[in-house]
């Protein structure tokens, strides 16, 4: 099995898990997309159900309609790497750039706070933590595009 830096296909299930469930049309809004039955796509993306595992085209489907690519992510660093998008969104202030991204940074502390309380940091957990420190990244790039695109108008 491959597994590099504590990742492994059990994580990548979780990760794509939640990232459908997370999504505002949610697993059953995915299903009806990809013209799946439900029942047939939720177990596709039970963690743990060996007996039915997504396929690419899940995986990919749920990336896209979820509009979340921690699933992605989970796999690059599988394989010791980073995914790493680059958006070219930005807020328009500098001022609220900064607020979300220190908001994200907020999550992340709730996160590590909720997953440490019982002294055991498990799947699900570990995944939302990856979850949050994804989002921050890209709260902090949205910032630099922000100064970027402001960086003249600085009042």
């Amino acid at each position: 099995m491959i597994k590099h830096l504590d990742v492994d296909m059990d994580d990548l299930f979780y990760a794509l898990h939640f990232a459908a469930k997370n999504s505002k049309q949610g697993i059953n809004g995915i299903a009806k997309s990809t013209g799946q039955r439900e029942q047939t796509f939720r177990n596709k993306l039970t963690p743990g159900d060996v007996s039915h595992q997504p396929s690419l085209g899940d995986f990919v489907m749920v990336m896209t309609q979820a509009d979340d690519t921690a699933p992605l992510d989970v796999l690059c660093r599988m394989f010791g790497g980073q995914f790493i998008s680059r958006t070219t969104k930005g807020s328009e202030t500098i001022t609220q750039a900064v607020l979300k991204a220190m908001s994200e940074h907020g999550d992340i502390a709730t996160a590590l706070n909720d997953a440490m309380a019982d002294g055991v940091i498990d799947d699900a957990e570990l995944t939302r933590l990856h979850r949050e420190i994804a989002e921050a990244r890209n709260a902090l790039i949205r910032l630099e595009n922000t100064v970027n695109k402001n960086r003249k108008n600085i009042n």
